[in-house]
């Protein structure tokens, strides 16, 4: 895949998310991070905002549950919520068919 492919089908994967541009920073930066606080993103994920919007972006996104908020210690941290995906099922005639 070629580096401007990549970058179209990740700017494609993105509009998945009806996000504006500053809630959409915000949950990259928490992607990319891992584990974030409000100060963190704040810092980082958009220098221009104020705490107060940071904390509105990620309650938003925690509301429509693409991030996780939990407290570490005295500490309220989020995280991007994990994707749940149906596992797989193997077919009891697995070696048959890869014998054939």
């Amino acid at each position: 895949m070629t580096k401007s492919a990549s970058n179209q089908s990740a700017s494609n994967i993105l509009d998945i998310f009806d996000f504006t541009d500053p809630i959409k920073n915000v949950y990259l930066y928490v992607l990319k991070a891992g584990i974030a606080t409000v100060d963190e993103c704040t810092l980082k994920a958009d220098p221009q905002a104020d705490r107060t919007e940071i904390k509105i972006y990620l309650d938003i996104l925690v509301r429509q549950e693409y991030l996780e908020k939990y407290k570490d210690g005295d500490i309220v941290k989020y995280k991007v919520k994990g994707l749940k995906r149906k596992a797989r099922e193997v077919p009891n005639d697995i070696w048959e068919m890869l014998e054939k």
